[in-house]
């Protein structure tokens, strides 16, 4: 046993891997890629068993893992030469079979496997060597093909041209598999998705020779009533006839003439023939830059009331929390502060310390309910826009003199060229200018420089804050200024997470941009971007 077969006549051997070839191309699945080896591979190569084994969809390998039988490859199938497929498979250790060779491994395994087949034999043998066929659908590799044999010599002759025939026919079978399933599951999860949700969802996309119409279950509910084919229909087939139909046909016609959204109020019949309000939203269908067809999401009016009750009922909840914070929490720490500041003139220099971080620790969480109280206020649209001129290098060193004695560990540096500083704004950029500063020295080592620039143009100012910290890697440079994000080395400083983001609703209220890029050699440098006049 194990030993490549005896070719016999060139005629048969070349038919025998022909016919293999042919059985594998033709494979549907892997139960029948096992069925080809099992009846068709014991004339041209010996074996025992083997395993045929997968990646599952939607995962990749390394390409040349040929002795991998670990997570990468999770699906498997055995089978036996010339006796079929395995129903089960007892102490079964893969791991012991992994070989650094891509063919043989010519050391005995003293370990015994037993298995049954499909139709109820045995076998039972221990392993001596193995052959690993690498299976490869274009430059992708998605499974192995390993035959084991009882010699330990078992696979020296075989077929290099027969295993790269095998190792690419199964691998393309296996890849198109692969593909397939992971579409599928595409599409399931996307109808699970679309199905769960509470809108009625409506997707026409234009084929070039028809409409191919797809809807989830919810819109079910409004067509189950009429008796049309949605397949061939190009406009809202779950429209009764009416007025409210013609007004939906001026809606999606138009979306999908001009690529704008329209909305629309319409009058639905459910299953039991009762009249629903629905606002309806066209929206195009655009991929890869090209319109292809029409969206259409609506949301029943009755929800609708219910989801604004409920966010209502969530703002007041936000408002009074935000109340709490500002008033029955600062004014207290506000005393604390000052007492503990009185105590700290007044006791001994070793005791000292311990009020400096009460005092530390009280300023800070009073600190943070000024940023929470600010960040609602932005992002509610509270504050007012009322604009008056502004001296940007008066605030910029107003900024410097306010975070003093933190700046003494730094060389702060304020560079004006010549020109004009002036801009009309509100007071709150100072907020702004506090923040960029006082990260540029948290997040850089103490004695370096940190250097701002203020540079005009016709249209504007942009100011920028240099440091030399260990910079922003480029795929956070978005996300920083998110709410709670914050930056490198946020384990060793100290800050709520809220500072970006209040900066960028700021300078969002002057129609401008912030944005960070890295310095040269090492660093951050955070830009502002303000305009003239925000209203021009």
């Amino acid at each position: 046993m194990g030993t490549a077969p005896d070719r016999g006549s060139a005629g048969a051997f070349w038919q025998g891997r022909y016919d293999m070839i042919k059985a594998l191309a033709t494979s549907r699945d892997s139960r029948d890629i096992c069925m080809a080896l099992s009846s068709y591979l014991p004339s041209l190569i010996r074996f025992d068993m083997g395993s045929l084994r997968w990646r599952s969809p939607g995962t990749t390998m390394e390409r040349d893992s040929y002795g991998t039988h670990g997570e990468e490859l999770s699906e498997n199938q055995e089978f036996a030469a010339g006796m079929g497929l395995f129903n089960s498979m007892d102490d079964l250790d893969l791991e012991t079979l992994d070989d650094s060779t891509m063919y043989n491994s010519r050391n005995r395994l003293d370990h015994l496997h037993r298995g049954r087949t499909e139709d109820g034999r045995i076998l039972s043998f221990e392993i001596g060597s193995t052959l690993v066929i690498p299976l490869t659908n274009g430059d992708d590799q998605v499974g192995t093909i390993s035959l084991y044999s009882a010699r330990s010599d078992g696979f020296r002759d075989a077929d290099q041209d027969l295993i790269r025939d095998i190792g690419h026919t199964a691998g393309n079978v296996l890849g198109r598999m692969l593909d397939v399933e992971s579409t599928n599951s595409d599409i399931i999860r996307q109808r699970s998705l679309s199905d769960s949700c509470r809108d009625l969802i409506v997707t026409w996309r234009d084929t070039g020779t028809g409409w191919e119409v797809d809807f989830n279950s919810k819109v079910e509910e409004y067509i189950s009533t009429i008796d049309l084919d949605p397949e061939i229909l190009s406009g809202p087939f779950f429209v009764p006839p009416g007025d409210y139909l013609d007004r939906a046909n001026d809606a999606w016609s138009h979306t999908h003439d001009t690529g704008e959204e329209t909305m629309v109020n319409l009058e639905l019949q459910d299953r039991r023939g009762a009249g629903k309000p629905i606002l309806c939203i066209f929206s195009p269908l655009i991929e890869e830059g090209k319109l292809l067809g029409v969206r259409m999401t609506g949301v029943e009016v009755e929800d609708l009331n219910r989801t604004i009750t409920d966010l209502e009922r969530m703002n007041n909840s936000y408002r009074l929390m935000l109340s709490v914070l500002s008033h029955d929490l600062k004014n207290p720490l506000t005393t604390i502060m000052g007492y503990s500041e009185i105590l700290h003139m007044q006791v001994e220099d070793g005791k000292k310390e311990y009020l400096e971080k009460i005092v530390r620790m009280t300023r800070r969480m009073s600190d943070t309910i000024s940023l929470t109280k600010l960040f609602a206020q932005i992002r509610e649209g509270k504050v007012a826009r009322e604009f008056v001129e502004i001296d940007l290098a008066e605030m910029i060193n107003g900024s410097i003199d306010t975070l003093y004695p933190r700046t003494s560990g730094h060389d702060i540096r304020f560079d004006l060229k010549k020109g004009r500083s002036r801009i009309l704004g509100l007071p709150l950029l100072e907020q702004v200018f506090q923040n960029l500063i006082d990260n540029a020295m948290k997040y850089s080592p103490e004695g370096s420089k940190v250097h701002i620039h203020l540079d005009t143009d016709l249209a504007g100012v942009t100011i920028s804050i240099e440091d030399q910290g260990n910079g922003v890697p480029k795929e956070d440079h978005e996300s920083i200024f998110n709410r709670f994000t914050r930056g490198n080395g946020q384990n060793a400083v100290i800050g709520t997470g809220l500072g970006l983001d209040i900066s960028r609703g700021i300078i969002e209220l002057h129609n401008g941009r912030i944005w960070v890029e890295p310095n040269r050699p090492r660093g951050s440098v955070f830009k502002v971007y303000l305009p003239w006049d925000p209203d021009s």
